[in-house]
């Protein structure tokens, strides 16, 4: 009963997320998202923010927010049973990297920087590359289509909650955790081999220095409603507004503002949009693989979609008849009599199998959505309309290889039709 017990353990990791300091929702993180509106906008207008966008009721009684929280459940677990031990083997992975240069390489001369130096250059290189590690697996969500299909679970919240942070699907959060330790070992086994026992970690109850104070700096506003600009500072820094804008129903803006603390990496990609005077009207994703607010869609609407684009044609149809071919078929009826109406055969027309299962989403026509792609130019949200207007669509992202041009699926469909009239050839013999 070893699994029984994993599971019941997994199911308090969500609640421990609140007292571990790797997690943003550490509680001593918590002070800090109530003060910054407070010294930014000034006490009145920062407790009005705050008690509008953070602490009304509603925003954490909605069936959006209730799904963050039983996806957050649902995903430790998943990860409870499946038990992937290679997410925590960064230091085994970093001291192999190090090894592995000093082979190459050979062993280095002795250094002559300190140790205080050593330990702010790897403080801060680390907090660098992470933050640019995770820009460009987000930029890579929001540009390959699969990688979309995965992403628009967390774009789909229509109301944005410190929790929201957990809102993804198990694949990207394993994508997300491969980056992580990729990152992290690959910088680490560089400065390993740099500087062998010398290299100390700037840490604040052991995590990364640099990433406390971010955390600690206001990072939860990032999901939640309180619209709060830095001014110029965005050039350098992103604001919680910013990535508001890019939780934008709006489908053009969700392209923009993809990193999580350093504005540089949207500047040189083209993606950064500055944080205008109002806020968004909305949030969410017109069009989504699934319903925003049940897990179930959530987890499987996705795969539904990514089985649909990987997978082509051809071989589609080929199983589909593999399946009609196996698929336990009723014992053949005596002729009927002459005159008489003979009944309908499952081949039938009219009696076609739907091609996909959608999930509509507040009238929205499913299976609409693609991954959008980001304008070159940055993009401030307008001011709030008196009736809300139509959302344009999102704009298709570069093609995946592994997806037939609309010329291929002509050809495809032909070859789909005249594999499955064989099959039915073969059934019918």
């Amino acid at each position: 009963m070893g699994w029984l017990a994993d599971i019941v353990a997994a199911l308090s990791q969500p609640l421990r997320a609140f007292f571990d300091p790797e997690e943003r929702v550490f509680w001593m993180y918590l002070p800090g998202a109530l003060a910054l509106p407070l010294v930014i906008l000034g006490v009145g207008r920062g407790f009005a923010a705050l008690r509008q966008g953070l602490l009304r009721r509603e925003l954490w009684t909605h069936p959006s927010t209730r799904a963050d929280v039983t996806l957050a459940f649902a995903k430790a677990i998943i990860a409870a049973v499946l038990r992937v031990p290679w997410l925590a083997a960064t230091a085994s992975a970093a001291l192999a990297v190090g090894l592995a240069l000093h082979d190459w390489l050979g062993p280095t001369g002795p250094s002559t920087w300190s140790p205080g130096a050593i330990t702010i250059v790897y403080g801060v290189v680390l907090f660098v590359g992470w933050d640019l590690s995770r820009f460009l697996v987000h930029f890579a969500m929001h540009r390959v289509r699969w990688l979309w299909s995965f992403h628009q679970v967390h774009h789909s919240a229509h109301v944005l909650t410190p929790l929201t942070l957990y809102r993804t699907h198990p694949v990207e959060t394993v994508l997300y955790d491969l980056r992580g330790l990729v990152s992290t070992a690959a910088i680490t086994g560089v400065f390993l081999y740099l500087f062998p026992g010398q290299l100390r970690a700037l840490e604040i109850l052991g995590i990364n220095a640099l990433g406390f104070v971010f955390n600690a700096a206001g990072a939860n506003l990032r999901h939640s409603h309180v619209w709060l600009r830095f001014g110029i500072v965005e050039r350098w820094l992103l604001s919680p507004a910013q990535h508001q804008i890019h939780h934008a129903r709006e489908a053009e803006l969700h392209g923009h503002n993809l990193g999580v603390w350093i504005s540089l990496w949207d500047r040189l990609a083209g993606t950064w949009a500055p944080a205008g005077e109002h806020p968004p009207r909305s949030f969410g994703v017109d069009g989504a693989n699934h319903r925003h607010d049940d897990v179930g869609s959530m987890l499987i609407g996705p795969l539904v979609e990514v089985f649909g684009l990987v997978l082509p044609r051809r071989r589609r149809a080929a199983l589909t008849a593999i399946g009609v071919l196996l698929w336990p078929r009723p014992s053949v009826a005596a002729p009927a009599p002459a005159g008489t109406t003979p009944p309908a055969s499952r081949d039938a027309p009219g009696e076609s199998v739907p091609d996909a299962v959608v999930w509509p989403e507040d009238g929205a026509t499913p299976g609409t959505d693609t991954a959008p792609s980001a304008a070159p130019t940055a993009v401030t949200p307008a001011t709030p309309p008196p009736t809300e207007a139509p959302t344009p669509d999102a704009p298709i992202p570069d093609a995946d290889p592994d997806v037939p041009t609309p010329a291929a699926d002509v050809d495809a469909d032909a070859d789909a039709d005249a594999d499955a009239d064989a099959a039915n050839t073969a059934i019918a013999r």
